[in-house]
């Protein structure tokens, strides 16, 4: 019997590290939904050079799931583009599946706006974060 996620939870990191034992290692977790670039980077942006992070995870938790699944991810820019191939697996897992997306590199266009999306079958989760300017008084 199938029985999909009752919940998804959601990170960004610069990087997640598969280890033993159903483990993970994040680093570089952003606090929020939110990836402030520098003075430097929103520079760049503004002549109309993007910004490249050298990776981006987004790394979910998907609890109370069951069964058999075809389970997909994507994500996608302010333009609705997607910003990957998308990924598709098939899996069984037993009450939590932990994902790992990463992009590498993580190319930044504009700000804005931006969107993972988790599919179980065709039930889907959403992930909503943004890139924005810096803070005023923000280092560089």
């Amino acid at each position: 019997m199938k029985t999909y996620p009752t919940s998804v939870s959601f990170l960004l990191a610069d990087m997640v590290r598969e280890e033993m034992q159903k483990k993970h290692t994040l680093i570089g977790v952003y606090a929020g939904d939110e990836i402030a670039l520098s003075q430097s980077a929103l520079s760049e942006l503004k002549n109309s050079k993007p910004v490249v992070l050298s990776t981006l995870c987004i790394y979910a938790v998907a609890r109370g799931v069951s069964g058999k699944f075809k389970v997909s991810f994507d994500v996608f820019g302010p333009d609705d583009k997607s910003l990957m191939p998308p990924h598709t697996f098939l899996t069984s897992p037993k009450k939590t599946l932990a994902f790992i997306g990463q992009m590498s590199p993580f190319v930044i266009n504009s700000l804005g706006k931006y969107c993972a999306i988790l599919k179980f079958d065709d039930h889907e989760f959403r992930y909503d974060f943004s890139v924005i300017a810096p803070e005023e008084g923000m280092s560089t």
